[in-house]
């Protein structure tokens, strides 16, 4: 709740209504905002448009919120530290390719959980949970995989295109591996 609140601010994100949190359980209500999931239809039927869109929304979000003002992080540092694997994590450290470019991280970055307009066009971002400052590709990686989950092979280079950034293999393969290994 707290993250969606900051994330406001500066992005179509939905807005909180409430927030209660018990012993066992939590409950998050937030209202709708315009846009259709990019894994649904039309989109699931329009994976070209969908992954460009994607790679658009995401550097768009990237570009929205303020580095310097967010108050969390979702370093490579921190996600490596929470693995339980002692040899997880030294392994992971050891092939950390350092960060290129620091953004708000949406955390979740995945297909599902951008919104597209009518248009085509990236309208709002949902599922912000572990929101917070790192590198662009932590996000990106996940993104572009996400689109051969929910459209199949082939689209991966549409999302970096949309984005307007070359494919990082080394760094690509890092996030992945961080990503599976968490």
């Amino acid at each position: 709740a707290e993250r969606l609140r900051w994330a406001r601010q500066y992005a179509n994100v939905p807005p909180v209504v409430s927030f209660t949190a018990g012993d066992d359980e939590q409950l998050l209500v937030t209202e709708t905002i315009a846009g259709t999931s990019a894994v649904l239809d039309p989109w699931s039927g329009r994976p070209h448009g969908a992954a460009r869109a994607l790679g658009a929304g995401l550097r768009a979000f990237h570009d929205a919120l303020p580095v310097a003002d967010c108050p969390w992080t979702w370093s490579t540092d921190e996600r490596i530290a929470t693995l339980a694997d002692p040899a997880e994590r030294k392994r992971l450290a050891a092939a950390d390719p350092g960060a290129t470019r620091l953004v708000v991280c949406r955390g979740d970055a995945c297909a599902p959980n951008t919104l597209l307009g009518l248009d085509g066009e990236a309208t709002g971002h949902v599922d912000l949970g572990d929101l917070g400052v790192g590198d662009l590709w932590a996000d990106l990686a996940v993104l572009a995989m996400s689109v051969t989950w929910n459209y199949g092979e082939g689209y991966e280079d549409l999302v970096y295109a949309g984005y307007g950034i070359d494919a990082d293999p080394t760094r690509i393969a890092f996030y992945r591996d961080l990503w599976h290994t968490e």
